[in-house]
């Protein structure tokens, strides 16, 4: 199927594909917790945690990528290329290639542990082949999981301060940060990614970007 920038969805059983659906559905999987024990969160009658919505929700995203690098490799040897060509492409020549992408997205999520409980920020190395990849995504899982709920929900309140380069610095509360820097920040550099996995041949589609969401499909009708 040529790249025509549309998203396709699996089809089940050559029923209708379940996009509307998936969209719409107002919940979340938890398996970042150590036991692995899923827990389904709902946005009705409750208000969901920064855990929630960030940890939680980061580490299932990052096990998706996880999955969409499995899926480079078998369409590399396929192909006959060396997926670790992969993570020196790009969108555009002025952004970061993909092993950097991967690299940020890591960075971004623990970051959000580190802002959120006082700890230290991370510094992270750029991976150079894709096992190096899976394995920072791995490690930044373990991290996740090692997060306290309680102290990451009560880093809400704190004071963080983002610093760049050139003087220039970002001031706000930790609910502050955790909805308008960390989220919007791991997600660019997550779906980068998978844009460029997707630009260059690999055979991704919405379910490869969001597999978490077969615990909600049935049969319609």
């Amino acid at each position: 199927m040529p790249n025509t920038g549309q998203f396709h969805l699996l089809r089940v059983d050559g029923q209708a594909d379940e996009a509307e659906r998936l969209l719409a559905v107002t919940a979340v999987e938890c398996n970042c917790l150590p036991c692995g024990a899923p827990r389904l969160l709902t946005t009705q009658g409750s208000t969901m945690s920064i855990h929630q919505v960030n940890i939680c929700g980061f580490a299932q995203m990052l096990r998706a990528l996880r999955g969409q690098l499995g899926k480079a490799d078998a369409h590399a040897l396929t192909t006959g290329y060396s997926s670790r060509d992969l993570l020196s492409a790009r969108l555009a020549p002025d952004m970061y290639p993909l092993a950097k992408q991967i690299q940020f997205a890591c960075t971004q999520a623990r970051e959000a542990v580190c802002r959120l409980t006082g700890q230290p920020l991370p510094v992270l190395c750029t991976p150079g082949d894709m096992d190096q990849a899976r394995e920072l995504i791995d490690e930044t899982l373990d991290h996740l999981a090692a997060a306290d709920a309680a102290q990451i929900d009560a880093g809400a309140s704190l004071d963080v301060a983002i610093e760049l380069a050139g003087g220039l610095a970002f001031d706000m509360k930790g609910s502050e940060y955790a909805a308008n820097w960390a989220t919007p920040q791991f997600y660019f550099h997550l779906i980068t990614a998978y844009s460029i996995l997707r630009h260059n041949g690999v055979p991704l589609g919405k379910a490869d970007y969001v597999p978490h969401m077969f615990a909600w499909m049935r049969q319609a009708g």
